[in-house]
This record gives structure tokens, C-alpha cells and sequence, in this order.
């Protein structure tokens, strides 16, 4: 240690400058040596010479005898900024005096902070005349000066602005230093005079041995055990009973040096009473006392004050001599009988107690007056000593709490000495008595004084400071009493509490047992025994249910908007992170928050107990405790346990006294409103709620009130109410916006249909979730197109939405993604499936559902579980809601009000995320009894498997061998490559890469790998892919073997790829090393014949399209232009694989493909099929007469499966060709399809825009260039046609019709059933719908979608009566056998030539259907109908060769010759050939019906009859004709059907003119006379006018509409006489 010193006063010796002086350097040497071990760690060599060079600086200038204080800061950090690290410093610069250092550092830690460093050496310095240094000295001496040097470093800083109070305080205790130690002798010689003046005492008014021990004591101050600080001398007087007191002048000494200060008295009282004065004279010639002010010098506790009275030789008092100061620390310590006055009164005091000498008691109250506070004894008087030693005494007998008071003759205080077992004795109840004794005495506790010792006892003693001279009156048994409450031990106030609350004692015996010593101390010292026994029966609860228990309550304490809440929670804390922001959103902001365990005996486990104090938000003060305690622990309970979810919403539980579930209710149109695509954020809509809490309390009250079934009387008119009191609320609402959210909610209340609200489960508890029934045309402001209705389902833990296109509709249940905006994806699904199912029974419907809280993706099956999990509530929800069947009685679901009426027909199917799910689904309407059972979603177990069947991608496939048909290529023949999007494990993409063993895929991705095979083998490539499929396999295990030259096998997650030629080669590709995203790009855009998409996703959008207007966000980085795409033929076997915007635009640049609705319907189809049958199959089964069973039934599903899959293609296959068929005519009635669209746009039925059809601008585009609509807009519009047309059907009595059953109802089902159950089948519970659906698709399908409007408005018949016309003209034709035959020419004949053939048999089937409306409207009957008009066509055609004209048989002869060349068989050909004469066959058997003349007879006469007077001609001409407008087209359409009027008109004429002339001479036969010719013989001038006319329009070149008209008005001449 030495040699440390030494080097740290050498390096501290390094700083002073070269001309400091001996005297300087000494000084600093000095100093270094002075400063401790301890502290020269804390204090750098520069920071020490600093310092000491300031105190050098500073003494230079002191004067003397002048305290110099110096406050300042240090700042470790080198540039000097304050930090955590700064310490305020004080340096100090005193003449050396005792007491110094005790008195600083007391008033430093007392009042302001710990000291970090205290360095104080004593200096002695020599100095001049003028006080100058001349030089240190290491000794004092004679010619030596001793200063005090203080360098004093805090932890931490003083503010600035104390740094003026703190000098103060340390001058004043410099100031007190200095008096009392340069007036100590003096003060000493004041003792002996006080001695000499107290021996005057008159012996006849103080005893001899009183006296004498008040002089010994004097004595014993003398010898040092007082520590003198103060003295003064009084002069009294007695006059007249009043006693007067002055100070003598100049007597006063050390702390009392003013002569002012006073002594008996309190700070602020100007003097003594007259009574307090009689007090201080009548008291003994020496009397103890404490003063009321701490020392300032030596130790920071009360002074003493010992007064001795001053007699004059006659023994009358005439002053008083008063010393105060501090006794010191060994009076306190050494025995009382070492100390005078205090032995002589323990003395006393034993004898008046009688005790004998040795006996217990002797020895017991002499140790309790020993051990007695020390600073009491000197102080009271002994007969008040000996009652208290004597209580203390019985004390040790039976222990308690006991209290004993002294009040100061002076009126200062009161002390309150009190005993406490040991055992009982904390600091907590320390502070609880010094609460109880400064409310009873009305004063404050000054000091306090603690003794523990081998006493049982703890003995405090607390002096408490009152007003002088106004001692409270008091009584010390009640404040003892409460003294002692508050000592009890709190298990003891438990049981009291215990016997309060419970009647049986065992009851009682065991929850003390339980709980005696189950809660910890602090507990205890918080909360009284009776709130314990409350906070029992919730830990009881807690225990039982294994719940959390919960307490809202109000404390005394709590200010009017703080409320107090326990939470009971087993074995574990709760934690704040989770509680604290629940509390938050219910408006209550936790200020303090204390935890407590609880261990009950005897059980494992624990209890923990939080208690939170909580401010109230300004919103949710308006409720009283009571109003808000019980619905805010249910709710609280249920948002803990997830049954109802944390937010802005929870602010109606305080703020309104809202219960939880009627909070629900607005949290689900909240959060229908957010799927509503509202323009406000979700936590507005909620403030807008919680600003106007008594609005949003009568909005639930309006839709209790339309749903309650209880009390559905008069409810319009109370729901009226509702509306009219929240209109009139809403009128003080200020703010726009929150006035349009409260009027929404209101709104979509009001177009609620259904909710399952008022159900409950199987516990009899409300469900969990709510379901919402919406009228959706009746909601403002929600995205177009409005559904017909939907279903809106909530519950904390999944959200859903169902909707539906018509009251029977279908289609799959989605797990989306899309949270905030799922509705918007279902929308657009629904919009897609609606034209997507107008192929099948039901329209459109789609429904989607979220996943909350899902668990990490990373746990597979955990995510999986939860999402069946919600999957099964959105089950639930929708069919608490829907109506079900027993027999033909729809039976409403329980506790629902139905406003909207039966509405039985539900079904849902697979989706996205859901493949699965269908066997759920059935469980779930199997255990609600529902009337479709398994039907209830298809593709379950005992459905169809789409993917086994491969149906989905076998139904696409149809449009793609059209498409390659239409581009001369067979697809099953001839190779061609492809590239696609999916993997052979999947159902689409797999089965879609093996409908053909000629398919060269090139290039396929999925989400994980990308697949290159650059020049693949057909056969060997087809091979592997089959492999992977059945293998369910990704591209990562295919063969790479099998691969071409150069291909690879990439993972996406790659940073980059190194590409071969031959890959850059296949697609396009300039860069050897690309990346992941752009090489699939690529492929995209690579030149191939077929793009194939099989994976879920967009990749294709229009260049005018912006990927957030696609919705995919996931595939923005991959997604390409449709201009950028060089495929010929794309394949949508998956949904949205193109934009309806990319497909037009890509169809537009001549790219072949329809749309995902078309292509991939064969899904749907097979579903309705499967669902339909199987509401077949389940009323056969349930009766017993048919013996069918659930197995037999799924047997016999079994057996039909290709035969339904059969069915399901001929759809796709009559679909796609149905669209060829109008995109060939597309350019040239490109007018009668936008007039076609505009209708249905003016019937709400569709929206041009949301169907992105062309717009006006379009249109004039696509006018002027002679364009069409693209397929992907045919497709939407053959959609919309059957659409419509099925509902007009279905609304009229068609479908009643039993004689179209079985061409439409029966032959829709499987063979075997048709077979069997031909009645059940015509019972089917829709047959209506089949038969609507099947007949309108065959109607579209065949004739395109303006048919059934054309003809409409042509002849002002119904759409009904022209379904009638259709069929008549499609059986007695017979035209079924012909389509068969033209679509089995695929691949063998060009497509265009099968096309034109159909497009032959469409014009004959609208002539028929013109002939049958014009003629036989009212009176159509399609079973009599058909087989008499069918009847006469066979026999035309078998009397063909008889009846044509020779320019006829010429003309057909060389359209079969024609249709021969293009690959038509002969006899087809001539059967197409013939249709125009065959569309004669109405007329003439019309003519047979009204003449009677024979039918080849007849037939030759029309044949002859439009020969020879032009009408072939005119006809032919009038199909040349352009016309400019819907208008002129109308006219030569009605100019054409007029001509066939003539032909028929004038045949009935001339073979009446004729008849005698037939009959006689049979003519019309072949090689016979003509008929014509024989009439023309007798009218032969008639002719000459037409004649004339014919000749003049062949010589002008072109005809027009009018030179038409004139031709039929000269026509019409012939026959009109």
C-alpha cells in the first residue's frame, strides 16, 4: 500500500507547474497523503492535483476565520457533458473544529445524497501579518493556522437550483460548529454555577438526598457524558400568581448564541402561555426534556434539555439556568444505576412497588426499568413510571399489545410508548400504528425509536408532535384497542372473519384449515380478513373449473373513475402482456398492478391472485359499479378464453354496461362492414360505435327485437320505433362519417333475414359463433354484383361469407387468405361460378371462410386441425339458419325468425384449401338431420372423386381438342408441346398431362420446382408423367433420365440458374444465368402450342391491368402480359389463370382459348350430377319398400361413374362447340349481341363493366373493323343466356309438362336409374330445375344466346312458347340423330366444315320455331305437335326423289358433292343438303291438314310454286343483303319470313284452283303434268306483271329492302283475290 501512495502522490506531483512554490508543493503533498485508499480509486492523479489546486486557489484568498463552501459538478466523461455518471462536488475550507465531519456528512446523507468520495485532511498552514501562506507544516503548533480541507463528491447530481440551499445549510452548520465549540468552557463553567445556585435549594421544600442527586448529575454532565451545544440563563419572577420569564442579556451561549431561539416553545409560537409558564416553575430544581429541534451539530437527533433551577440565599427561585445539547451514546448504554437522578427514581420506584427483595417480581421490574427508553426516564415522573413498569410487568403473564402515553409538560408532544410480541412485530405494522397514533392525536410523528432485544417484547416509542398548548384529549385505551387490531396476527381476524360469513363450524374448521396459512405476508398486509373470505370463493372457483376467476370492485380508496379487479389464475401468473391490453380496450388503463400466490393445504396445486387499480377512460365513467360488474367479468371471461375477441368494441362493457353477446352482434356487422369494402379502417368503425354508445345500444336492441322468437308481436311496428329513435339520435351526431357508419349498420339490421342468435348449443349455452342472413340487394354501398342473399358468419376464432346467385345455387367453400378482404375474393369467385353453373342445376354460389388465429405454418398439422376446426363452425353456422324437409314440409331451424320464407335447397362443395372437407361437411348435416344428407357436399367418400375420375381436367380438355380441331391438329394423334403451371401430383394439372400420349411437355412449375425438358419424347415422357401421378409426386422426384438433352429440374428457391442452350433455346431465353422468377416468366411467354394451367394462381393479365387490380399478390413478381404470350392455345383447367381481361386481349391477338368458367365446368357438372342423384338415391333409400341401403346406394354411385362422367364431357363438349358456333357468325351479328347485352344489362341481370364486356368505345372499335366478341366474352355470354333463359323457363309451366320429361329429366341421370326409378325420377324434388337447366343449355348451346330473344321479339311469343317451338322443330326433324353424326366426324372432317353443318340445322330450327310462333302459338303441343309434323317429314323424305324440281335436285346434288369433297359422308351430306327443302315440311304439312291433298302432292306444288315464281331467288338474294342497323335487319328478316308466307299462300291457292284437275288427272306426280303449270295455263297473264318485275331487278345487279317489298306485294297479288 505504501508504494501505491507513493506513486499516486508522485503521478498527482507530475501536474504542478515548474514555478509552483515549496509552500504549494508541500500543500499538495499534504493533501495526496490524505486521501484514502478507497477514494484514490475513485480519483484520477489529474482529477486529485484539480482538486487540491482549487483548494490552494481558494485558502490563498480565505479570510480569517472564513468558511468557504464550494459547490459544483464533475463530469468523468472527457468533454465535459452531463451523463449518468456526473457528480455534484463540494469542496469546503473551514478553521479545523470538532463536530465537523459528523455534522456534514449527517446533513449531506439526511437530506440530499449517499457520498461517493469524502477526503478531509487537517492542514496546517503558516501565514503572514497579512495572511498570507508562507509555508505547511505536518504539525500544528504555536505559529500554525489547522483548516479543515472537504472535497466531497455525491452519487449522482443536485439540481442547479438547491445548490444555493445546500451552502446555506452547510454555512449555518459551520456557523453552529463554531458556537458551540468556542463556547464550550465557557458552557462548562456554567455547570459548576448551576451546582453552586441548586445547593440553595430550601431543604424545607426538597429533600437532602433530592437535591444531592440532582448535584451528582450535574456532576456527571461536568464529567463529559453531556455534550454541551447551548446554554442560556432566564430570570423569573412571581407576581400575583403569574410567573414572569426573560432572558439575561448576554448569558446566552453556543447554539442558543442569539439570545432568540427559543427552547420550550415550537417554532411558530411568539412565547409560553401563563399556564405553561406555571408548568416550567412548579417543575423539580432539575428537570430533563427533549425540544422539538433536531441538533445541527455532532448527530442529527431532538436535543435534551436539562433546566436547573436558580435560587437566591432565602431558597426563593429567582431564575433558571437551561443546557442543551446531547447526552452521550454510554448514557444510553451503562446500567441506570450508574447514572445519578435516573437511580434514585428507579430506586423509588422499587420501593413504592412492594415488591420484596429476590423475588421474581423485584427482579422482573428492576430489568423492565433498566431496559426502560432511556430518553423517557429521564423525563417522567416516578409514580406515572412504577403504574407503567407494573403493567409492563403483567405483560410477561399474558402478552399483548399495550400502550403507554406521556404528554410534555410543555404541550410539545406526546409520547406514546408501545409493546409488541416480537412475533407480530413488522415494519408494516410499525407504519400502520404511526398511522393510527397520528389520527387519534391529531398530530404527526416526529421521531421514532425501535429496541429488540432478548425481550418477547419489541418496544417502540413514538414522539408525536402536536400544537403547543392544545394537548388533544384522547383516549388511550380505544387508541391502545386499535393498536392491538392492528397487531393481531391475521389468521386470527380470518377466523373472525370465517365465523361472520360461514354457519358451520366444521365448515369452518376445515376452510381454516385450508386457508389458515395459504396466503403470503404481503397479502395479509394489504387486505382484511374479510376480503380474503370473498377472494376464497373465487380461488374456490378458479379450482373447480379450471378458469380464471375474476373480481370488479370498487375500494374506498379508489377515486370515482378508478376501479380495482382480481384475477384468479391456477398454478401460473397471468401475464401483463396479455391482460393489460385487454383492459386497455374495455377503456380501462391499469396504473399498479401487485401479484400474490396462494397456497391452499393440501392441494397441488396454487392459486395466483393480481390485484389491479385501473383508470377509467373519460367514456366509460358513466356507469356505477353495479351497473358494469357482472357484465364486465363474463365478458372479460369470454374474451380470456377466445370466446369473444379483444378490440375497440370492449369500450361498450364500461362505457355502456353492454353484455358481451350483444356487443357481438355489432362486432359482425362491424366486420361485415370491413368485408364491405367501406372506405373507413376497421378501429374507426369501432369508435364510432363506442362515441355513441346509447345509439349503438338501440341498434342491438332493433335486431333483438326482428329476431326474437319469442315475441314476435307487433314487430314491424316495434322495429319502426327502433329506426325512428335512432334517426332522431343520429341528428346530434356531428361528424359525417361516424353518422353514414351508424346509418349502414342500421341499414344492413334492417336487411337481415335470419341469424341464429337466439339458439344455443348442446350445453344450453349461446353458440360461439353468429350466422347473419342478408338480403344483399337491400344493403347500400357493397360491391357490385349484389348476390341474392348471403350469409355473414362470426365468431372469434373464423369469419365467413356465403353467396349465392339464386335461391338454388351451388358451389365450393374456400379456405382464403385474404383477411381483410375475403368477401371481395367470394364475390369474384361467385360472379365466376355464376356463369360457371349455368350449365347445371343451380346457379352460381361460392363461399369463403378465414382462419384467425392459425397456429405457425410451420406446424403442419396444428395449422391443419385448426383449419378443419373453423371449417366445421362455418358449417355449423350456415345450416343453423337453413330451412330442412321431411317429406315435402319445409320445417324452419329452431329459434330462427324467417322474414324471407322457405328456403330449404343449401349445398356447398370443395374448394381451395378444402379438398377434404366434403366427408365434414356431410357428418355435420347428417347429425343436423338435413333434408340432402350426403348430398350436402359432394365429392365426399361416398361421392364422385373429381380427381380420380379426372373429370375437372377431362371437361377442359374438350375445349382443347376444339380448339386444336379448329386448328386442324389432333390432339390424340398428331404431338404437339405444352407448357403448364401445377405438377403431376395435382388433379388437374396431373390428369390434364395424360388425356394425351402425344402431349411434349417442355416446361412445367409449381410452387417449388420448375421442370425442363426441352425436345421430350412423346411416349417415354408420357410414361414418367403417369409414374409421378400415381406416385402423387412432385417434378423433384421425376426421373431425370428420362429427360431430353439439356433439360433440368430447377427449385425455385434458388438464387440463380445456370440455363443449357437447349432451355434457352425452347423458351426464348438470351441469358445463360437467370433467376428463378425469370425463367418462369419465360416460360410464359415461350412460343408453344399449348399453355396448360393446373396450379392455383394468375399468371396472365391484360397489359391495361395493374397487378393489384389481379388480386394476386403472390404472383405479381411472375405474372406476364397477354401480349407478351405466343402460345396458340391456352387451357384453363385451374381457376384465374388469366385475367377475363388477359383472355380477351389474348384472344383478340388470335390466341384460342374460352375461359376457366367453360373449360373447368365439368367440376360443377359432375357435382350437381352427384348431388342430384344422390336426393334421388336418399328418398329411396328411405323407404323401405325399395330395400336400397346406404351401402347398396354406394355401390350402385360406384358403378355409374363413367357413365356420369360421360354425361358431365357431352356438356363440355356441347358448350365449347356452342361458343365455335357463335364465334364464327361473331363479326356479323356482332349488333344483335351488344343490343342482346344492353337488355340484360337493363334487367339487372348483368353488369357490362363487371363482366368486362366491350364498352361504347369498344364497340364503335370493334364496329368499324368489322370485329366480333372474343371467345372468353361469348363465354360470358352464352353464361348469361342460360341464365335467363332457365329462370324464364322456370317460372312458366314447361317444366310441368311430363311429356319432355324424358328427353330433359330422365336422360339427365345415369342409365341404371333411368332403367329403375323412372317415377322416382319424375318426383325428384327439382325436377322442375333439371328440366329448366338441361332444356335451356341444349337451347343456347345449339342456337347461340340471342336465339330465344330474337325470335321473341320477331314474334311476340314467350320465352316458354318458343322452348315449345325448339323442341317440336328439334324431334320432328329428328335433328338429334344429325348432330350426332356431324360431331363424330371430329378429327375426320375439317372443323369448319362441321361447323357450317351445324350452323345448317340452326337455320332450319329457327324457321321452324318462326313457322310454329307465327302460325301455331297459342295452340302448341309439343307431344302432338311432334309426331304429326314428324310424321309428314318422313314421309317427305321418303318421297323426296318424287317432289324436288329438276333445278332443286340439281342444286342439292351438288352441295352433297360438296359436302362429299370436304370429307361429309354421302349420306350426311345429302342430309344437310336437303335441310333447306325440308324446312318447307311445316307448310306443306299444314297445307295437308287444311286440303287433305297428299303430301308428296303438296310438296311438289311448294317446290314448284318457289321455283317458278321467283321465291328460291328472291330469298337467296335477300341473304345477300348488307343492312346498316338492327332496323333494316328486322325489315329484310320480316321481307324473308313474308316470302315463305307467299309460297305457302299461293301452293294452298293453285291446288285449290286445281283440285278437280289433281283428282281427275293425278297431277303432281313425277312425269306428270305440273299443278303449277296446269294453273299458270288458265292464269297465265297473272304472271306477266311478276314476270316483268323479276326481269328488271336480275338486269339492275343489286336489290335492296324496297325493291324486296315490291316483289312480295306483286306476289301477293296472285293469291289475294
Amino acid at each position: 500500500m505504501p508504494d501505491r501512495s507513493e506513486k499516486y502522490i508522485k503521478n498527482a506531483l507530475k501536474h504542478l507547474p515548474a514555478n509552483a512554490t515549496e509552500s504549494q508543493k508541500d500543500f499538495h503533498q499534504m493533501f495526496y497523503g490524505k486521501v484514502s485508499g478507497e477514494d484514490r480509486h475513485k480519483i484520477a492523479s489529474e482529477d486529485i492535483y484539480n482538486i487540491v489546486q482549487k483548494h490552494w486557489d481558494l485558502m490563498k484568498s480565505q479570510k480569517k476565520g472564513e468558511f468557504i463552501v464550494d459547490i459544483g459538478t464533475h463530469n468523468p466523461d472527457e468533454d465535459g457533458t452531463i451523463t449518468a455518471h456526473s457528480r455534484t462536488t463540494i469542496d469546503i475550507i473551514s478553521p479545523d473544529m470538532a463536530f465537523l465531519v459528523d455534522s456534514i456528512t449527517a446533513k449531506l446523507t439526511q437530506d440530499y445524497k449517499l457520498i461517493y468520495v469524502l477526503v478531509h485532511p487537517i492542514i496546517h498552514i503558516k501565514t503572514d501579518k497579512k495572511n498570507r501562506i508562507i509555508g505547511v507544516s505536518k504539525h500544528a503548533d504555536d505559529t500554525t493556522v489547522s483548516h479543515t480541507h472537504f472535497h466531497i463528491e455525491l452519487h449522482g447530481l443536485i439540481p442547479d437550483g438547491q445548490h444555493k440551499t445546500l451552502k446555506a445549510d452547510l454555512l449555518q452548520i459551520l456557523d453552529d460548529v463554531k458556537y458551540a465549540t468556542q463556547d464550550w468552557q465557557e458552557m462548562k463553567s456554567k455547570l459548576r454555577d448551576a451546582q453552586k445556585s441548586l445547593s440553595l435549594a430550601p431543604p424545607d421544600k426538597y429533600k437532602d438526598d433530592e437535591i444531592e442527586e440532582y448535584l451528582y448529575f450535574l456532576e456527571y454532565m461536568y464529567q463529559d457524558n453531556f455534550t454541551l451545544l447551548g446554554y442560556r440563563e432566564y430570570k423569573l419572577t412571581e407576581k400575583n400568581g403569574n410567573i414572569d420569564s426573560r432572558t439575561v442579556k448576554g448569558s446566552s451561549l453556543g447554539l442558543l448564541h442569539d439570545g432568540v431561539q427559543p427552547v420550550y416553545m415550537s417554532d411558530n409560537d411568539s412565547g409560553l402561555s401563563k399556564e405553561l409558564q406555571k408548568v416550567r416553575y412548579d417543575l423539580p430544581p432539575l428537570s430533563v426534556s427533549k425540544i422539538n429541534k433536531k441538533s445541527t451539530v455532532h448527530r442529527p437527533v431532538p436535543l435534551d434539555a436539562i433546566a436547573v433551577k436558580r435560587f437566591d440565599k432565602k431558597g426563593n427561585i429567582v431564575g433558571e439556568c437551561l443546557f442543551i445539547g446531547l447526552f452521550t451514546s454510554v448514557t444510553y448504554s451503562r446500567s441506570i444505576q450508574d447514572i445519578p437522578l435516573l437511580r434514585r427514581k428507579a430506586d423509588m420506584a422499587m420501593r413504592q412497588s412492594g415488591s420484596l427483595p429476590h423475588t421474581h417480581d423485584y427482579k422482573a421490574l428492576k430489568h423492565i426499568l433498566e431496559k426502560y427508553p432511556r430518553d423517557e426516564l429521564f423525563q417522567i415522573d416516578i409514580d406515572h413510571l412504577l403504574e407503567i413498569a407494573v403493567s409492563i410487568l403483567r405483560l410477561q403473564e399474558r402478552q399483548r399489545i399495550a400502550l403507554y402515553t406521556r404528554n410534555d409538560p410543555f404541550g410539545r408532544y406526546i409520547s406514546c410508548l408501545v409493546y409488541v410480541p416480537r412475533d407480530r412485530y413488522d415494519t408494516d405494522l410499525r407504519v400502520e400504528m404511526e398511522q393510527i397514533l397520528e389520527a387519534e392525536l391529531g398530530g404527526y410523528v416526529g421521531g421514532m425509536n425501535a429496541n429488540m432485544d432478548d425481550s418477547p417484547f419489541a418496544r417502540l416509542l413514538f414522539t408525536v408532535y402536536t400544537e403547543q398548548g392544545k394537548t388533544p384529549k384522547f383516549n388511550a385505551r380505544a387508541i391502545e384497542k386499535q393498536l392491538q387490531e392492528a397487531g393481531r396476527l391475521w389468521s386470527e381476524k380470518l377466523t373472525d372473519a370465517l365465523y361472520q360469513e360461514l354457519d358451520s363450524d366444521q365448515e369452518i374448521t376445515n376452510m381454516l384449515a385450508r386457508y389458515g396459512n395459504a396466503f403470503p405476508s404481503n397479502y395479509a398486509d394489504h387486505y382484511t380478513p374479510k376480503q380474503a373470505y370473498y377472494d376464497i370463493l373465487n380461488i374456490e372457483e378458479c379450482l373447480a373449473t379450471d378458469t380464471i376467476a375474476l373480481d370488479l370492485y370498487q375500494c374506498k380508496y379508489c377515486a370515482d373513475h378508478q376501479l380495482r379487479l382480481k384475477i384468479f389464475n391456477k398454478n401460473k401468473p397471468v401475464p401483463l402482456t396479455s391482460i393489460l391490453p385487454v383492459l386497455e380496450n374495455m377503456g380501462l388503463k391499469a396504473i399498479s398492478e401487485v401479484p400474490y400466490e396462494v397456497k391452499p393445504h393440501g392441494e397441488d396445486n396454487t392459486i395466483w391472485i393480481h390485484d389491479f387499480v385501473m383508470d377509467r377512460d373519460e367514456f366509460a365513467q358513466d356507469k356505477d359499479i353495479d351497473e358494469i360488474k357482472e357484465v364486465f367479468e363474463e365478458a372479460l371471461i369470454k374474451i380470456w378464453y377466445d370466446r369473444m375477441e379483444d378490440d375497440g368494441l370492449n369500450l361498450l362493457v364500461v362505457g355502456a354496461g353492454m353484455p358481451w353477446r350483444d356487443i357481438v352482434i355489432l362486432r359482425a356487422f362491424v366486420r361485415y362492414m370491413r368485408q364491405g369494402k367501406m372506405q373507413y379502417g376497421l378501429s374507426y368503425i369501432e369508435k364510432s360505435l363506442t362515441n355513441h354508445p346509447k345509439i349503438a345500444a338501440e341498434l342491438v336492441a332493433f335486431f333483438k327485437t326482428k329476431f326474437d322468437p319469442d315475441n314476435q308481436k307487433n314487430v314491424k311496428e316495434r322495429c319502426a320505433g327502433h329506426i325512428v329513435a335512432v334517426d332522431h339520435a343520429l341528428e346530434n351526431v356531428s361528424v359525417l362519417d361516424e353518422d353514414r357508419i351508424l346509418r349502414t349498420i342500421m341499414n344492413m339490421i334492417d336487411s337481415a333475414l335470419r341469424t341464429n342468435f337466439f339458439q344455443t348449443g348442446e350445453d344450453g349455452q349461446p353458440k360461439d359463433h353468429l350466422s347473419i342472413k342478408f338480403d344483399s340487394n337491400r344493403i347500400e354501398n357493397i360491391p357490385l354484383p349484389k348476390p341474392f342473399r348471403e350469409i355473414f358468419v362470426y365468431s372469434p376464432r373464423v369469419e365467413g361469407v356465403h353467396l349465392r346467385g339464386a335461391s338454388i345455387a351451388r358451389g365450393g367453400l374456400r379456405w382464403s387468405d385474404r383477411h381483410e378482404d375475403f368477401r371481395t375474393e367470394i364475390l369474384d369467385l361467385m360472379k365466376a361460378q355464376q356463369v360457371k353453373n349455368s350449365v347445371i342445376v343451380p346457379m352460381g354460389a361460392k363461399g369463403g371462410f378465414i382462419v384467425k388465429n392459425p397456429p405457425s405454418f410451420k406446424d403442419r398439422k396444428a395449422f391443419q386441425e385448426e383449419g378443419i376446426a373453423c371449417y366445421k363452425i362455418f358449417i355449423h353456422a350456415l345450416l343453423d339458419i337453413t330451412d330442412n324437409m321431411k317429406g315435402n314440409r319445409i320445417i324452419g331451424p329452431k329459434k330462427v325468425v324467417r322474414p324471407d320464407g322457405n328456403d330449404p335447397y343449401f349445398v356447398v362443395a370443395a374448394d381451395k384449401g378444402t379438398a377434404t372437407f366434403s366427408d365434414i361437411a356431410n357428418e355435420i348435416s347428417m347429425k343436423y338431420d338435413f333434408w340432402l344428407d350426403d348430398a350436402f357436399a359432394s365429392g365426399g367418400s361416398a361421392g364422385y372423386d373429381h380427381k380420380a375420375m379426372g373429370i375437372t381436367a377431362r371437361g377442359a380438355w374438350e375445349s382443347v381438342k376444339r380448339h386444336f380441331r379448329e386448328l386442324n391438329h389432333d390432339t390424340q394423334t398428331a404431338p404437339f408441346r405444352a407448357i403448364g403451371v401445377g405438377d403431376m401430383g395435382g388433379d388437374v394439372f396431373g390428369n390434364g398431362m395424360l388425356l394425351s400420349d402425344q402431349i411434349r411437355l417442355i416446361g412445367a412449375f409449381n410452387h417449388l420446382h420448375i421442370f425442363c425438358d426441352p425436345d421430350p419424347d412423346p411416349a417415354s415422357s408420357f410414361k414418367e408423367r403417369k409414374r409421378l401421378f400415381e406416385k402423387v409426386a412432385g417434378w423433384d422426384q421425376y426421373n431425370t433420365k428420362k429427360l431430353s438433352k439439356g433439360g433440368r429440374i430447377f427449385s425455385r428457391s434458388e438464387k440463380s440458374l445456370d440455363l443449357t442452350p437447349e432451355i434457352m433455346e425452347a423458351f426464348g431465353i438470351e441469358n445463360k444465368k437467370v433467376t428463378p422468377m425469370e425463367l418462369m416468366r419465360a416460360m410464359l411467354k415461350a412460343n408453344t402450342d399449348l399453355l396448360w394451367f393446373g396450379g392455383i394462381g394468375t399468371y396472365i393479365k391484360a397489359s391495361n391491368e395493374t397487378h393489384a387490380q389481379v388480386g394476386d399478390k403472390g404472383n405479381d413478381a411472375l405474372r406476364v402480359d397477354a401480349s407478351e404470350v405466343t402460345a396458340r392455345v391456352i387451357g384453363e383447367g385451374a381457376n384465374l389463370g388469366v385475367t377475363q381481361k388477359g383472355r380477351i386481349e389474348f384472344a383478340k391477338r388470335g390466341g384460342r382459348l374460352n375461359a376457366d368458367f367453360i373449360d373447368n365446368s365439368g367440376g360443377v357438372d359432375c357435382s350437381d350430377h352427384e348431388v342430384n342423384i344422390k336426393i334421388l338415391l336418399t328418398d329411396i333409400v328411405k323407404n323401405e319398400r325399395y330395400k336400397m341401403t346406404r351401402v347398396k346406394r354406394d355401390n350402385l354411385l360406384e358403378r355409374m361413374t363413367e357413365e356420369v362422367a360421360a354425361l358431365v364431357l357431352n356438356d363440355n363438349y356441347q358448350q365449347a362447340q356452342g361458343i365455335s358456333m357463335t364465334e364464327i357468325h361473331a363479326a356479323e351479328h356482332f349488333g344483335i349481341h351488344m343490343q342482346f347485352i344492353e337488355k340484360l344489362e337493363k334487367e339487372d341481370v348483368l353488369d357490362r363493366t363487371l363482366a368486362n364486356l366491350p364498352d361504347d368505345d369498344e364497340v364503335l372499335e370493334r364496329a368499324n373493323n368489322g370485329k366480333g366478341l372474343t371467345r372468353p366474352e361469348i363465354g360470358i355470354l352464352h353464361s348469361y343466356a342460360k341464365i335467363k333463359l332457365t329462370e324464364r323457363i322456370l317460372s312458366s309451366d314447361l317444366p310441368d309438362n311430363d311429356n319432355i320429361y324424358d328427353e330433359w329429366l330422365v336422360k339427365y341421370f345415369p342409365a341404371p336409374l333411368q332403367k329403375k326409378y323412372v317415377t322416382e325420377i319424375k318426383n325428384h324434388r327439382l325436377c322442375r330445375e333439371i328440366v329448366s337447366t338441361t332444356l335451356s343449355n341444349s337451347i343456347v348451346n345449339r342456337m347461340g344466346p340471342v336465339y330465344v330473344d330474337n325470335i321473341m321479339e320477331r314474334t311476340g311469343a314467350t320465352a316458354e312458347q318458343v322452348a315449345k317451338a325448339y323442341l317440336i322443330v328439334r324431334e320432328a326433324f329428328q335433328l338429334k340423330h344429325l348432330w350426332s353424326e356431324i360431331e363424330a366426324l371430329d378429327n375426320k372432317a375439317p372443323s369448319i366444315v362441321q361447323l357450317d353443318a351445324m350452323n345448317e340445322t340452326r337455320k332450319l330450327i329457327e324457321r321452324g320455331t318462326i313457322w310454329f310462333l307465327t302460325r301455331y302459338a297459342q295452340e302448341l303441343d309439343v307431344k302432338d305437335d311432334v309426331k304429326t309434323f314428324k310424321t309428314s317429314i318422313d314421309l317427305l323424305r321418303s318421297h323426296i326423289d318424287n317432289i324436288l324440281t329438276e333445278d332443286l335436285h340439281d342444286e342439292i346434288q351438288q352441295k352433297t358433292e360438296a359436302g362429299m369433297r370436304n370429307q361429309l359422308s354421302a349420306d350426311l351430306a345429302y342430309q344437310i343438303a336437303l335441310l333447306p327443302v325440308l324446312g318447307s315440311a311445316c307448310d306443306i304439312t299444314r297445307i295437308h291438314k287444311k286440303t287433305g291433298f297428299t303430301i308428296p302432292v303438296i310438296a311438289r306444288t311448294f317446290l314448284e310454286v318457289g321455283e317458278r315464281f321467283h321465291l328460291n331467288w328472291l330469298q337467296k338474294q335477300a341473304a345477300y343483303l348488307q343492312t346498316d342497323s338492327n332496323w333494316s335487319e328486322e325489315a329484310l328478316e320480316a321481307i324473308v319470313e313474308q316470302f315463305y308466307v307467299c309460297q305457302a299462300m299461293l301452293t294452298s291457292h293453285i291446288l285449290h284452283d286445281c283440285k278437280t284437275a289433281i283428282t281427275k288427272k293425278k297431277l303432281g306426280q313425277k312425269d306428270q303434268m305440273s299443278v303449277v303449270e296446269t294453273w299458270l295455263d288458265k292464269q297465265g297473264d297473272k304472271l306477266t306483271q311478276l314476270d316483268s318485275t323479276i326481269h328488271d331487278m336480275r338486269r339492275s345487279g343489286t336489290l335492296d329492302i324496297p325493291m324486296l317489298i315490291i316483289a312480295e306485294q306483286r306476289l301477293r297479288t296472285l293469291y289475294s283475290e
